[in-house]
């Protein structure tokens, strides 16, 4: 066949995790998106789905979602957590024939299988990504063991038949070239990214919900989301903003809180009425409060949703992790500590038109990286 072929039946593995449809994550997205562009498109999961801020299983089978992804799910056990290895999926593939294959996650068995189909498929466009670094990945002496050995003979193996091996920032591909020695050739950067509104869409959802929240056009709004664990620092963003003393600025939290500090961190939103905590939000509810909102606030662990918030026009105050840098420029602040974000926030009381300029640069950022259309645009080249 043609290396020009029109690549039209795009299938998704992602056997790390399960298929959530109403989640804003990467494999859900991306192939909503390839749908969207007319592929035919098919997903390889396992059947533990996301319901509110839990992990639970729900029925194996295939579904079909409303735009028409073939969603297969796989049974799930303590195996397939372990080496992720499924009897199904080879069967799975040769019934879907599919010519680009997306393989969510590098180690896992069932990499194996996709590379026989490969070899006997040599038109088949295959990536890989690695969402993985030192941050969350080989742990203990164990793990790290079990990478550097088991899954870097695997990895090996299969460098000579992907056509791209995906990292998604800095830290991942310091993690692949460091742990397994891939080569920077076949390294790309394919970063999360994000859903953008049109003007007039965006313009409702941020009146609506502005006008639910009872906010004026005077007021500054932002938004905190996520886990809110000990270690994305609920409470320093909290008592910073209490440090501020001007009740046009408002600040609302959409995610969950851990048992162990919600007494902790409610205590702190019930002293302040300009703090609203709306609890759990589905990913298409969260990004219309991206929209009306006018600065996302980040500065514990990293977060996939400030790629989103980009995309929905917000301005960023973040940690600097070198992962975020390409994403942080003339739309934000890098800011470590409660002082940095008490001298930010106020910098932007002062000077409230810079919020207009550094929303331009965002939806500029999220453009020419972020938009998930040329994100999936790019799987069929």
């Amino acid at each position: 066949m043609s290396k020009k072929m029109k690549r039209n039946n795009i299938l998704h593995i992602c056997l790390t995790a399960g298929y959530t449809e109403s989640s804003g994550y990467q494999e859900v997205v991306l192939s909503k998106q390839n749908a969207l562009d007319g592929k035919k498109t098919s997903v390889i999961s396992t059947n533990v789905i996301r319901r509110g801020n839990k992990l639970v299983k729900t029925k194996p089978g295939l579904i079909i979602t409303k735009e028409g992804v073939n969603v297969y799910r796989l049974k799930s056990n303590v195996t397939n957590r372990n080496i992720r290895k499924f009897y199904d999926v080879k069967d799975l593939i040769y019934k879907i024939k599919p010519d680009v294959i997306f393989f969510h996650g590098l180690c896992s068995w069932e990499l194996n299988t996709v590379l026989k189909y490969k070899k006997k498929n040599m038109y088949v466009k295959l990536y890989v990504d690695n969402h993985a670094d030192f941050n969350n990945s080989a742990q203990n002496l164990f793990l790290y063991i079990f990478h550097k050995f088991m899954w870097l003979y695997f990895i090996k193996k299969a460098l000579p038949y992907l056509d791209k091996l995906f990292y998604i920032c800095d830290s991942s591909k310091n993690y692949l070239q460091k742990m397994y020695k891939i080569p920077y050739e076949i390294l790309e950067f394919y970063p999360l990214g994000g859903v953008l509104f049109d003007e007039v869409k965006w313009k409702r959802c941020r009146e609506i919900r502005r006008r639910e929240l009872n906010l004026s056009n005077n007021d500054i709004l932002f938004l905190h989301s996520g886990k809110m664990d000990s270690l994305k620092r609920t409470k320093d963003v909290l008592k910073a903003f209490q440090k501020i003393e001007n009740d046009n600025a408002k600040i609302i939290l959409i995610g969950a809180i851990p048992y162990d500090l919600e007494k902790d961190i409610m205590s702190l939103v019930d002293k302040d009425e300009r703090v609203r905590f709306l609890g759990w939000k589905t990913f298409d509810e969260l990004r219309e409060y991206m929209c009306a909102s006018d600065v996302y606030v980040q500065f514990g662990s990293m977060s996939a949703s400030l790629q989103q918030s980009i995309c929905c026009g917000c301005s960023v105050m973040v940690y600097p992790y070198d992962s975020y840098k390409p994403f942080v420029k003339d739309n934000g602040y890098f800011i470590k500590t409660v002082d940095d974000m008490v001298v930010c926030v106020q910098n932007i009381i002062d000077n409230p038109n810079c919020l207009v300029e550094m929303r331009k640069n965002s939806f500029d950022i999220a453009k020419n990286l972020l938009d998930y259309r040329k994100l999936a645009a790019r799987l069929y080249e």
